[in-house]
């Protein structure tokens, strides 16, 4: 075979090959269809959890925002529940959410594995791997990491990054949504 039909033969491969990975694409899972069903006694299904998951400091996480009353959040069809031994705290989802005697939310908290692979904060995605001091740089005017017992926190504008282990266990980040 000479030279210029081998260089034919590979420019006709090269857009099959192509045309093959964008047909194949559709089929590919990114793992954004619904939260994986860690620690089902707590969280119970992933009803209601829907990607992708953004992070808005002051305001929100995903779906749940703050100042809004407990009872506007049935409408999202995530199951709400006690924590047991605590009046300010109820589990909406794969959500803790703390309230004032209003049942006014106050903080949303969620561990990041215990979310589906989908949260975002801008364009930057957020995974369970992920060390807290890398996700703080993500966000604005962020403390100096704050050594707790059983681990530590990372405290910026509107938004709290925790980490640590807990009976023993190394958890992945938290997240906290806090007023401005």
């Amino acid at each position: 075979m000479n030279h210029s039909n081998l260089k034919r033969e590979k420019m006709i491969k090269l857009p099959s090959a192509i045309l093959t990975i964008l047909l194949l694409l559709p089929g590919v899972s990114w793992g954004y269809e619904e939260a994986p069903l860690a620690r089902p006694k707590t969280y119970g299904s992933s009803k209601g959890v829907t990607c992708p998951i953004a992070i808005i400091p002051g305001k929100s996480l995903g779906p749940i925002e703050l100042g809004k009353n407990i009872s506007e959040l049935e409408v999202l069809g995530m199951s709400i529940k006690k924590v047991q031994g605590s009046e300010s705290q109820l589990i909406v989802g794969r959500y803790t959410v703390e309230v004032d005697s209003a049942k006014t939310i106050t903080a949303i908290s969620a561990e990041i594995g215990d979310l589906p692979n989908c949260v975002k904060y801008k364009r930057h995605r957020i995974t369970q791997k992920m060390f807290p001091q890398r996700i703080a740089k993500l966000f604005t005017k962020c403390a100096h990491p704050e050594r707790l017992q059983g681990g530590s926190i990372i405290a910026c504008d509107g938004v709290v990054i925790g980490s640590g282990k807990w009976s023993g266990q190394q958890k992945s980040p938290s997240l906290k949504v806090v007023p401005l």
